[in-house]
């Protein structure tokens, strides 16, 4: 709780280091990142579910970053290609292989359009 600056819940969401967070634009939903994949986590389910917290879905695929478009209707990853999902029924939307790792990553305010931070120092801008 910002207000009060105190922890609402703790869980391990990653067996190791989370490397990625982010909110989708309802704030129902937040996707995390780690060695094991993308996870989306319902933040109404969370408090009550505290410690034994269960991922809503999990995409298992090799992944450094995610984020929500603007709209929250699609999650994107980066990692070794990208992926997307549509946020209603998390049927994938969009697979683009990439020649090096995709380290960081933006969505276009009209989520036409994916930005990537890549491990051999380029940055990539697809368009979807």
């Amino acid at each position: 709780d910002v207000k009060t600056q105190q922890n609402v819940v703790s869980f391990a969401a990653h067996p190791s280091a989370v490397s990625s967070l982010c909110f989708s634009e309802n704030g129902y939903h937040l996707a995390t990142t780690g060695a094991d994949g993308v996870k989306v986590w319902d933040l109404r389910k969370l408090a009550k579910q505290g410690a034994a917290a269960q991922a809503v879905k999990h995409f298992e695929l090799q992944v450094s970053e995610a984020r929500f478009d603007y709209s929250g209707t699609y999650l994107m990853a980066g990692g070794a290609g990208i992926k997307g999902w549509h946020t209603k029924t998390w049927a994938e939307v969009l697979s683009v292989p990439t020649a090096s790792m995709v380290l960081s990553m933006a969505v276009g305010p009209d989520a036409l359009s994916i930005a990537g931070g890549a491990a051999d120092s380029t940055v990539k801008v697809w368009g979807v």
